[in-house]
C-alpha cells in the first residue's frame, strides 16, 4: 500500500506533465500526496490505492496513443502496451473495467487519421492484449468459472443490493459528501470541480479524456454500499483538474509569476496536508484489540474463557 500509495504520486506527476504542463503536474502531485483518504488508505492493506497506481499507469499508456507526441502517429506496439495496462488494472479490481471507454477513445482519437478499418483492428488488439494479460494475472475465472460467479453474486449482494434498497443511486449524496469534506481537502475539492469545468471549455478533447473514466467509474459506485476508500482512483484527476485551475488562475491573477503560483499551491494544499498528519497520529495510538488484551489481561482471572461470536 505504502509503495503503490508513493509511486502514484510520481507517476501522476508524470501523467500530468504529459496532459497539462510542468506546473500543473507539480501542483497535482503536491495534492494527491497531501490528499487525507489517499494517505490514510496507503497504510492499509487494501487493493484501493494500488488500482488506483493501476488506473494512472494505463492512462500514461494511453497517453502513447493519444496524444502521440510522435509526427507519424501511434504504433501497434504502444496500443498493445497501453490494453496490457488496462488488463493489470481490471485484474487487480473489477471497478477498474471502465478503463475500457478511455482506451476506445484513444484509440479511436490516435488512429481515425488511418481510416476505420485500422480503428477496428487496434480496438481488437488492445482489446485481444487486455483479456490476455487479465485472465494471466486471474487465472481461476477460468479454471473455476462456478466459484467465481458464486463469488461476485455474493459479492453484488453485500456492495449493490444492501445499497440500492431506497432506489438507485440513493447512496449518491454520501459518496459527494466523502469527496467535498474527507478525500483530498475542501479548497483541492473546488478547485477540482473549476478545472474540470475550465478545462471542458479550453481544451474539450483533453477534458473528455481524463473524464472517461471517472464519470461512469462514479456512476457506479453511486449504487454500492458507501465506503470511502472507493473513491481513491477518482482522486488523481480530482488533484490533475485542480492544479490546472490554480496554474491557470496565477495566469491570470499574476501573469504566471512562480512565487504567487506556489503560495496559492501551498494554501491549497493545507488543509489537506493537516487532515493527513491528524490520520497519521490517529493510527500511532494504541489499535483497540491491543487496549482489549490489556484489559482481558488486567481485570479477568486466570483461566477464565470468553465467549466469542464469530463476525462474517
Amino acid at each position: 500500500g505504502v509503495l503503490s500509495g508513493t509511486a502514484g504520486v510520481r507517476l501522476l506527476y508524470r501523467l500530468a506533465r504529459a496532459l497539462a504542463g510542468q506546473r500543473a503536474a507539480i501542483g497535482a502531485a503536491l495534492f494527491l500526496a497531501t490528499a487525507p483518504l489517499h494517505v490514510r488508505d496507503s497504510h492499509y492493506v487494501k487493493h484501493d490505492v494500488p488500482a488506483t497506481l493501476a488506473v494512472v499507469i494505463a492512462y500514461l499508456a494511453m497517453t502513447r496513443v493519444w496524444p502521440c507526441a510522435r509526427a507519424g502517429g501511434p504504433r501497434l506496439r504502444e496500443t498493445l502496451v497501453a490494453g496490457a495496462a488496462c488488463g493489470v488494472a481490471f485484474s487487480t479490481h473489477y471497478y477498474c473495467v471502465f478503463l475500457a471507454v478511455p482506451l476506445a477513445m484513444v484509440i479511436v482519437q490516435g488512429w481515425r487519421a488511418r481510416g476505420a478499418a485500422a480503428c477496428l483492428r487496434q480496438l481488437v488488439s488492445a482489446g485481444a492484449a487486455s483479456l490476455v494479460v487479465f485472465f494471466a494475472l486471474s487465472p481461476y475465472l477460468l479454471v473455476e468459472p462456478l466459484t467465481a460467479w458464486r463469488d461476485i453474486t455474493a459479492n453484488r449482494q453485500i456492495v449493490i443490493d444492501r445499497a440500492v434498497t431506497a432506489g438507485a443511486f440513493a447512496p449518491a449524496v454520501r459518496y459527494l459528501e466523502m469527496l467535498w469534506f474527507d478525500a483530498v481537502g475542501q479548497p483541492v475539492a473546488l478547485l477540482g470541480l473549476a478545472g474540470m469545468l475550465w478545462m471542458l471549455a479550453a481544451a474539450p478533447a483533453r477534458a473528455l479524456l481524463l473524464l472517461a473514466f471517472p464519470v461512469p467509474f462514479l456512476l457506479f459506485i453511486a449504487n454500492t454500499a458507501p465506503a470511502s476508500r472507493y473513491l481513491n482512483p477518482v482522486l488523481p484527476f480530482l488533484a490533475l483538474f485542480a492544479a490546472w485551475a490554480i496554474v491557470g488562475l496565477s495566469r491570470r491573477v499574476a501573469g504566471g509569476r512562480p512565487a504567487v503560483l506556489w503560495v496559492l499551491v501551498a494554501v491549497a494544499t493545507a488543509p489537506g496536508a493537516w487532515a493527513s498528519v491528524k490520520s497519521d497520529l490517529f493510527l500511532r495510538q494504541d489499535d483497540t484489540r491491543t487496549l482489549a488484551e490489556r484489559y482481558i489481561e488486567t481485570h479477568l482471572p486466570a483461566g477464565a474463557t470468553i465467549l466469542t461470536q464469530p463476525y462474517s
